[in-house]
């Protein structure tokens, strides 16, 4: 695994933690 194949990965983790938290934060209220 490359370089910019780890960095895309962490990108995207980080984005879909995001919309993850931002939908638990919604439904919580």
């Amino acid at each position: 695994m490359n370089r910019r194949n780890l960095i895309f990965i962490l990108v995207m983790t980080l984005l879909v933690l995001q919309l993850v938290q931002h939908y638990f934060i919604s439904g919580a209220q």
